[in-house]
Protein backbone atom coordinates (compact mmCIF):
# COMPACT_ATOMS: atom_id res chain seq x y z
CA UNK A 1 0.00 0.00 0.00
CA UNK A 2 2.85 2.39 0.81
CA UNK A 3 4.43 1.73 -2.58
CA UNK A 4 1.11 2.30 -4.39
CA UNK A 5 0.73 5.66 -2.60
CA UNK A 6 4.23 6.71 -3.65
CA UNK A 7 4.28 5.52 -7.25
CA UNK A 8 0.69 4.90 -8.33
CA UNK A 9 -1.13 1.60 -8.82
CA UNK A 10 -0.72 1.47 -12.61
CA UNK A 11 3.02 2.11 -12.41
CA UNK A 12 3.32 -0.83 -10.03
CA UNK A 13 1.13 -3.01 -12.24
CA UNK A 14 3.30 -2.20 -15.27
CA UNK A 15 6.46 -3.18 -13.38
CA UNK A 16 4.92 -6.50 -12.36
CA UNK A 17 3.30 -7.39 -15.66
CA UNK A 18 6.48 -6.87 -17.71
CA UNK A 19 8.45 -9.19 -15.45
CA UNK A 20 9.21 -12.68 -16.75
CA UNK A 21 7.87 -14.95 -13.96
CA UNK A 22 10.88 -17.27 -14.40
CA UNK A 23 13.03 -14.68 -12.63
CA UNK A 24 12.94 -12.74 -9.38
CA UNK A 25 11.82 -9.10 -9.54
CA UNK A 26 14.14 -6.57 -7.93
CA UNK A 27 11.52 -4.15 -6.73
CA UNK A 28 12.40 -0.52 -6.00
CA UNK A 29 11.49 3.11 -6.54
CA UNK A 30 14.16 3.71 -9.20
CA UNK A 31 12.49 1.01 -11.29
CA UNK A 32 9.20 2.83 -10.69
CA UNK A 33 10.60 6.07 -12.16
CA UNK A 34 11.53 4.26 -15.38
CA UNK A 35 8.06 2.74 -15.59
CA UNK A 36 6.39 6.07 -14.85
CA UNK A 37 8.40 7.85 -17.56
CA UNK A 38 7.47 5.16 -20.08
CA UNK A 39 3.76 5.35 -19.30
CA UNK A 40 3.85 9.17 -19.41
CA UNK A 41 4.39 8.78 -23.14
CA UNK A 42 0.73 7.69 -23.43
CA UNK A 43 -0.34 11.13 -22.16
CA UNK A 44 2.07 12.84 -24.57
CA UNK A 45 0.78 10.84 -27.53
CA UNK A 46 -2.84 11.60 -26.60
CA UNK A 47 -2.09 15.31 -26.28
CA UNK A 48 -0.37 15.34 -29.69
CA UNK A 49 -3.30 13.56 -31.34
CA UNK A 50 -6.01 15.78 -29.84
CA UNK A 51 -4.07 18.88 -30.93
CA UNK A 52 -3.87 17.45 -34.44
CA UNK A 53 -7.63 17.02 -34.64
CA UNK A 54 -8.97 20.34 -35.87
CA UNK A 55 -12.30 21.86 -34.85
CA UNK A 56 -14.08 20.73 -38.02
CA UNK A 57 -13.09 17.09 -37.42
CA UNK A 58 -15.87 16.44 -34.90
CA UNK A 59 -16.24 12.98 -36.45
CA UNK A 60 -13.18 11.00 -37.37
CA UNK A 61 -13.87 9.59 -40.82
CA UNK A 62 -12.06 6.86 -42.67
CA UNK A 63 -10.29 8.53 -45.62
CA UNK A 64 -10.67 7.43 -49.23
CA UNK A 65 -6.93 6.92 -49.52
CA UNK A 66 -4.13 6.04 -47.11
CA UNK A 67 -0.52 7.06 -47.68
CA UNK A 68 2.16 4.36 -47.59
CA UNK A 69 3.28 5.29 -44.05
CA UNK A 70 -0.33 5.01 -42.84
CA UNK A 71 -0.58 1.52 -44.35
CA UNK A 72 2.66 0.60 -42.57
CA UNK A 73 1.25 1.75 -39.20
CA UNK A 74 -1.97 -0.20 -39.71
CA UNK A 75 0.04 -3.29 -40.61
CA UNK A 76 2.05 -2.93 -37.40
CA UNK A 77 -0.93 -2.37 -35.11
CA UNK A 78 -2.98 -5.22 -36.58
CA UNK A 79 -0.03 -7.53 -36.10
CA UNK A 80 0.25 -6.20 -32.53
CA UNK A 81 -3.39 -7.12 -31.84
CA UNK A 82 -2.66 -10.74 -32.80
CA UNK A 83 0.57 -10.87 -30.78
CA UNK A 84 -1.02 -9.43 -27.63
CA UNK A 85 -4.15 -11.59 -27.88
CA UNK A 86 -2.15 -14.78 -28.42
CA UNK A 87 0.23 -13.95 -25.55
CA UNK A 88 -2.63 -13.32 -23.13
CA UNK A 89 -4.50 -16.46 -24.17
CA UNK A 90 -1.34 -18.51 -23.58
CA UNK A 91 -0.91 -16.84 -20.14
CA UNK A 92 2.18 -14.81 -21.04
CA UNK A 93 1.26 -11.23 -20.06
CA UNK A 94 4.94 -10.27 -19.83
CA UNK A 95 5.34 -10.89 -23.59
CA UNK A 96 2.09 -9.04 -24.37
CA UNK A 97 3.07 -5.97 -22.34
CA UNK A 98 6.59 -5.88 -23.80
CA UNK A 99 5.15 -5.94 -27.36
CA UNK A 100 2.76 -3.10 -26.48
CA UNK A 101 5.57 -0.99 -25.02
CA UNK A 102 7.75 -1.56 -28.08
CA UNK A 103 4.88 -0.36 -30.24
CA UNK A 104 4.09 2.90 -28.46
CA UNK A 105 7.69 3.85 -27.62
CA UNK A 106 9.27 3.01 -30.99
CA UNK A 107 6.82 2.37 -33.85
CA UNK A 108 4.21 4.96 -32.90
CA UNK A 109 6.00 7.85 -31.21
CA UNK A 110 9.55 7.76 -32.56
CA UNK A 111 8.88 6.58 -36.10
CA UNK A 112 5.34 7.15 -37.39
CA UNK A 113 4.88 10.58 -35.81
CA UNK A 114 8.19 11.66 -37.38
CA UNK A 115 6.89 10.49 -40.75
CA UNK A 116 3.65 12.49 -40.55
CA UNK A 117 4.73 15.55 -38.53
CA UNK A 118 4.83 17.82 -41.59
CA UNK A 119 1.54 16.40 -42.92
CA UNK A 120 -0.21 17.19 -39.65
CA UNK A 121 1.34 20.59 -38.93
CA UNK A 122 1.48 22.22 -42.36
CA UNK A 123 -1.51 24.17 -43.68
CA UNK A 124 -0.86 22.86 -47.20
CA UNK A 125 -0.18 19.24 -46.31
CA UNK A 126 -0.96 16.18 -48.39
CA UNK A 127 -3.81 13.98 -47.14
CA UNK A 128 -3.78 15.33 -43.58
CA UNK A 129 -7.10 13.56 -42.89
CA UNK A 130 -5.55 10.12 -43.41
CA UNK A 131 -2.73 10.88 -40.94
CA UNK A 132 -5.20 12.06 -38.29
CA UNK A 133 -7.38 8.98 -38.86
CA UNK A 134 -4.35 6.67 -38.53
CA UNK A 135 -3.22 8.45 -35.36
CA UNK A 136 -6.67 8.38 -33.78
CA UNK A 137 -7.72 4.83 -34.61
CA UNK A 138 -4.31 3.41 -33.65
CA UNK A 139 -4.42 5.24 -30.32
CA UNK A 140 -7.90 3.91 -29.51
CA UNK A 141 -6.70 0.37 -30.31
CA UNK A 142 -3.60 0.92 -28.18
CA UNK A 143 -5.74 2.04 -25.22
CA UNK A 144 -7.92 -1.08 -25.56
CA UNK A 145 -4.83 -3.31 -25.52
CA UNK A 146 -3.39 -1.44 -22.54
CA UNK A 147 -6.63 -1.32 -20.53
CA UNK A 148 -6.29 -4.69 -18.68
CA UNK A 149 -2.73 -3.76 -17.61
CA UNK A 150 -3.11 -0.09 -16.63
CA UNK A 151 -6.87 0.46 -16.09
CA UNK A 152 -6.71 3.85 -14.37
CA UNK A 153 -4.36 5.50 -16.85
CA UNK A 154 -6.26 4.25 -19.91
CA UNK A 155 -9.63 5.35 -18.51
CA UNK A 156 -8.33 8.82 -17.70
CA UNK A 157 -6.81 9.27 -21.17
CA UNK A 158 -9.98 7.93 -22.78
CA UNK A 159 -12.27 10.28 -20.81
CA UNK A 160 -10.06 13.37 -21.12
CA UNK A 161 -9.07 13.05 -24.77
CA UNK A 162 -11.27 10.67 -26.73
CA UNK A 163 -14.65 10.20 -25.04
CA UNK A 164 -16.16 13.15 -26.97
CA UNK A 165 -15.48 11.27 -30.24
CA UNK A 166 -16.65 7.85 -28.99
CA UNK A 167 -20.19 6.55 -28.34
CA UNK A 168 -19.12 4.08 -25.65
CA UNK A 169 -18.78 5.67 -22.22
CA UNK A 170 -15.71 3.80 -20.91
CA UNK A 171 -12.62 2.21 -22.39
CA UNK A 172 -13.49 -0.88 -20.28
CA UNK A 173 -16.85 -1.23 -22.06
CA UNK A 174 -15.20 -1.28 -25.49
CA UNK A 175 -14.89 -4.60 -27.33
CA UNK A 176 -11.48 -6.25 -27.43
CA UNK A 177 -9.92 -5.40 -30.83
CA UNK A 178 -9.81 -7.95 -33.65
CA UNK A 179 -7.09 -7.76 -36.24
CA UNK A 180 -7.72 -7.01 -39.90
CA UNK A 181 -5.61 -9.66 -41.63
CA UNK A 182 -5.86 -7.79 -44.95
CA UNK A 183 -4.09 -4.78 -43.41
CA UNK A 184 -1.01 -6.82 -42.44
CA UNK A 185 1.68 -6.37 -45.08
CA UNK A 186 4.95 -8.16 -44.25
CA UNK A 187 6.70 -6.98 -47.41
CA UNK A 188 5.92 -3.33 -46.64
CA UNK A 189 7.15 -3.76 -43.06
CA UNK A 190 10.41 -5.26 -44.33
CA UNK A 191 10.86 -2.35 -46.76
CA UNK A 192 10.31 0.18 -43.98
CA UNK A 193 12.83 -1.68 -41.82
CA UNK A 194 15.45 -1.39 -44.58
CA UNK A 195 14.65 2.26 -45.25
CA UNK A 196 14.68 3.16 -41.53
CA UNK A 197 18.23 1.86 -41.32
CA UNK A 198 19.22 4.11 -44.24
CA UNK A 199 17.50 7.12 -42.65
CA UNK A 200 19.24 6.60 -39.28
CA UNK A 201 22.64 6.31 -40.96
CA UNK A 202 22.06 9.40 -43.12
CA UNK A 203 21.00 11.42 -40.05
CA UNK A 204 24.15 10.20 -38.29
CA UNK A 205 26.21 11.53 -41.21
CA UNK A 206 24.46 14.90 -40.77
CA UNK A 207 25.44 14.94 -37.10
CA UNK A 208 29.09 14.31 -37.95
CA UNK A 209 29.25 17.61 -39.87
CA UNK A 210 26.96 19.40 -37.37
CA UNK A 211 24.25 20.02 -39.96
CA UNK A 212 20.72 20.03 -38.50
CA UNK A 213 17.75 18.46 -40.27
CA UNK A 214 16.28 21.85 -41.25
CA UNK A 215 19.15 22.46 -43.70
CA UNK A 216 18.25 20.80 -47.04
CA UNK A 217 20.89 18.85 -48.95
CA UNK A 218 21.14 18.21 -52.66
CA UNK A 219 21.52 14.43 -52.84
CA UNK A 220 21.77 11.07 -51.14
CA UNK A 221 23.42 8.23 -53.06
CA UNK A 222 22.52 4.63 -52.17
CA UNK A 223 25.11 2.10 -53.36
CA UNK A 224 23.72 -1.45 -53.43
CA UNK A 225 23.35 -4.57 -55.57
CA UNK A 226 20.57 -5.90 -53.37
CA UNK A 227 17.32 -5.93 -55.39
CA UNK A 228 15.14 -5.79 -52.26
CA UNK A 229 16.90 -2.67 -50.98
CA UNK A 230 16.68 -1.07 -54.44
CA UNK A 231 12.94 -1.80 -54.56
CA UNK A 232 12.45 -0.47 -51.02
CA UNK A 233 14.27 2.78 -51.78
CA UNK A 234 12.27 3.31 -54.98
CA UNK A 235 8.96 2.56 -53.25
CA UNK A 236 9.68 4.76 -50.23
CA UNK A 237 11.77 7.46 -51.92
CA UNK A 238 9.52 10.27 -50.67
CA UNK A 239 9.80 9.08 -47.05
CA UNK A 240 13.61 9.10 -47.25
CA UNK A 241 13.71 12.52 -48.94
CA UNK A 242 11.48 14.04 -46.25
CA UNK A 243 13.16 12.41 -43.25
CA UNK A 244 16.72 13.12 -44.39
CA UNK A 245 15.73 16.44 -46.07
CA UNK A 246 17.39 15.82 -49.42
CA UNK A 247 16.27 16.98 -52.84
CA UNK A 248 17.30 13.88 -54.79
CA UNK A 249 18.08 10.20 -54.23
CA UNK A 250 20.26 8.20 -56.60
CA UNK A 251 20.79 4.44 -56.63
CA UNK A 252 24.13 3.08 -57.87
CA UNK A 253 25.69 -0.38 -57.91
CA UNK A 254 29.25 0.73 -57.06
CA UNK A 255 31.01 3.53 -55.24
CA UNK A 256 32.42 4.69 -51.90
CA UNK A 257 30.29 5.41 -48.86
CA UNK A 258 29.35 4.51 -45.31
CA UNK A 259 28.31 0.87 -44.95
CA UNK A 260 24.93 -0.41 -43.85
CA UNK A 261 23.39 -3.89 -44.00
CA UNK A 262 23.25 -4.65 -47.74
CA UNK A 263 24.97 -1.57 -49.14
CA UNK A 264 26.58 1.84 -48.64
CA UNK A 265 25.40 5.43 -48.71
CA UNK A 266 26.97 8.76 -49.52
CA UNK A 267 25.37 12.03 -48.36
CA UNK A 268 26.39 15.22 -50.15
CA UNK A 269 26.70 17.70 -47.27
CA UNK A 270 27.74 20.73 -49.33
CA UNK A 271 25.28 23.66 -49.23
CA UNK A 272 24.81 25.83 -52.33
CA UNK A 273 23.31 29.36 -51.91
CA UNK A 274 19.76 28.19 -52.73
CA UNK A 275 19.84 25.32 -50.23
CA UNK A 276 21.41 27.61 -47.63
CA UNK A 277 18.61 30.15 -48.03
CA UNK A 278 15.97 27.45 -47.52
CA UNK A 279 17.83 26.33 -44.39
CA UNK A 280 17.79 29.84 -42.93
CA UNK A 281 14.05 30.12 -43.59
CA UNK A 282 13.31 26.76 -41.94
CA UNK A 283 15.34 27.76 -38.89
CA UNK A 284 13.58 31.14 -38.83
CA UNK A 285 10.21 29.38 -38.98
CA UNK A 286 11.10 27.34 -35.89
CA UNK A 287 12.17 30.47 -33.96
CA UNK A 288 8.89 32.24 -34.83
CA UNK A 289 6.84 29.21 -33.78
CA UNK A 290 8.74 29.10 -30.47
CA UNK A 291 7.94 32.79 -29.90
CA UNK A 292 4.28 32.17 -30.73
CA UNK A 293 4.22 29.43 -28.10
CA UNK A 294 5.85 31.73 -25.50
CA UNK A 295 3.20 34.33 -26.31
CA UNK A 296 0.50 31.76 -25.49
CA UNK A 297 -0.95 31.68 -29.00
CA UNK A 298 -2.96 28.79 -30.40
CA UNK A 299 -2.37 27.41 -33.87
CA UNK A 300 -5.47 29.13 -35.27
CA UNK A 301 -4.41 32.59 -33.99
CA UNK A 302 -3.12 34.79 -36.83
CA UNK A 303 -0.28 37.29 -36.39
CA UNK A 304 1.04 40.41 -38.12
CA UNK A 305 4.72 39.63 -38.60
CA UNK A 306 7.83 41.71 -39.28
CA UNK A 307 11.23 40.16 -40.06
CA UNK A 308 14.19 42.51 -40.52
CA UNK A 309 17.59 41.27 -41.66
CA UNK A 310 20.42 42.07 -44.06
CA UNK A 311 19.92 38.53 -45.39
CA UNK A 312 17.22 38.42 -48.06
CA UNK A 313 14.37 35.89 -47.70
CA UNK A 314 11.89 37.58 -50.09
CA UNK A 315 11.68 34.46 -52.24
CA UNK A 316 10.26 32.57 -49.23
CA UNK A 317 7.76 35.21 -48.08
CA UNK A 318 4.62 33.25 -49.02
CA UNK A 319 5.95 30.00 -47.52
CA UNK A 320 6.86 31.66 -44.23
CA UNK A 321 3.44 33.34 -43.93
CA UNK A 322 1.61 30.05 -44.40
CA UNK A 323 3.84 28.08 -42.04
CA UNK A 324 3.75 30.46 -39.06
CA UNK A 325 0.14 31.63 -39.36
CA UNK A 326 0.84 35.22 -40.45
CA UNK A 327 -1.95 37.20 -42.10
CA UNK A 328 0.69 39.71 -43.20
CA UNK A 329 4.48 39.74 -43.37
CA UNK A 330 6.64 42.85 -43.73
CA UNK A 331 10.33 42.42 -44.57
CA UNK A 332 11.20 46.11 -44.83
CA UNK A 333 9.56 47.88 -41.89
CA UNK A 334 12.08 49.83 -39.82
CA UNK A 335 10.14 51.53 -37.07
CA UNK A 336 6.99 50.33 -35.40
CA UNK A 337 6.19 49.06 -31.93
CA UNK A 338 5.04 45.42 -31.87
CA UNK A 339 3.96 43.49 -28.80
CA UNK A 340 6.46 40.63 -29.19
CA UNK A 341 10.03 41.21 -30.35
CA UNK A 342 13.14 39.05 -30.43
CA UNK A 343 16.54 39.21 -32.12
CA UNK A 344 17.59 35.76 -33.32
CA UNK A 345 21.04 34.73 -34.54
CA UNK A 346 21.11 31.85 -37.02
CA UNK A 347 24.68 30.86 -37.90
CA UNK A 348 26.33 34.20 -38.78
CA UNK A 349 23.09 36.02 -39.70
CA UNK A 350 20.85 38.14 -37.50
CA UNK A 351 17.05 38.38 -37.76
CA UNK A 352 14.85 40.78 -35.80
CA UNK A 353 11.41 39.22 -35.39
CA UNK A 354 8.38 41.24 -34.26
CA UNK A 355 4.67 40.39 -34.24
Amino acid sequence: DEAVEKMGADVMRWIYVKQNPKFNLNFGFKLAEESKNTLALIFNLSSYITQAITLEDKKIKKPKKLEVEDKWLFSKINKLIDEVTNSLESLKPNIASTKIEEFFTETFSRTYIQYIRERVQSTKSKNKEAAIYALYSSMITLLKLLAPFVPFLTEKVYQDSFRKYEKIESIHLQDWPKSDKKAINNKLEEQFSQVNEIIKLALSEREKVNLGIRWPLSSLIIITKDKKITEAVKSLREIIETQVNVKDIQIKTAGAGVEFRGGKLYLDTKLNPELEQEGFVRELKRRIQTLRKKAGLEKQNKISLVVISDYSIEKWESYLKDEVGAKELDLKLKEKSYKFTSTEKIKDKEFKISF
